[in-house]
């Protein structure tokens, strides 16, 4: 399938680290290819002109099997414009395995490289009940996630989840790592 929108918009007003009189002009085309035998496979170009042009590409595979399920995942930024140009790249892999009815593993790997906040990066993370998440990734560095759940009763499933975002060291400043654990019980009543 091929999806092509565009999308123009004039704000008179002030906004957040924006003038007033300023517009936003927006085009994106999405051609998707379902390659059989459980494979789908992604391509998408979106163009984003405001204050400064940004230009962002992802290229996603898919396999969805009934035990074991696997996403790969590349995008890229460019933005700016002439001589201030700024990129970031990001390249993920998820994984995801049904182990027989009551076990469900899923992780995540991803490495990602940016030139600052600016051209960030984003990509799609599951999450427990009624939660997910795009975190934004910006400088250098890998994050990774780990989610577990496990039916314990036909009436209750316990769910853990844990991810870290480690930075690296630049000349700027030093590396960072901060991690997130969560926790849900699903009681079915």
């Amino acid at each position: 399938t091929l999806d092509l929108y565009s999308d123009y918009a004039y704000f008179p007003w002030y906004r957040y680290r924006q003038p007033s009189g300023t517009y936003s002009w927006e085009s994106c085309a999405q051609a998707t290819i379902d390659m059989g035998r459980k494979w789908t496979f992604s391509v998408r170009y979106r163009f984003k002109t405001k204050s400064n042009d940004v230009h962002k590409t992802r290229i996603i595979a898919n396999y969805g099997g009934e035990k074991l399920q696997l996403r790969s995942h590349i995008e890229g930024t460019l933005l700016g414009k002439d001589g201030d140009k700024k990129d970031g790249f990001i390249a993920s892999q998820s994984v995801g395995y049904n182990l027989s009815g009551r076990w469900k593993i899923q992780g995540m790997a991803a490495y990602f490289s940016t030139d600052g906040y600016d051209s960030r990066v984003y990509v799609y993370e599951p999450g427990l009940m009624y939660n997910f998440s795009y975190p934004s990734f910006w400088d250098k560095g890998i994050h990774g996630m780990l989610m577990v759940s496990c039916k314990i009763a036909s009436w209750i499933t316990a769910v853990a989840k844990v991810s870290n975002t480690c930075t690296f060291a630049t000349a700027d400043k030093p590396s960072d790592s901060k991690t997130l654990i969560e926790s849900q019980l699903q009681i079915k009543l």
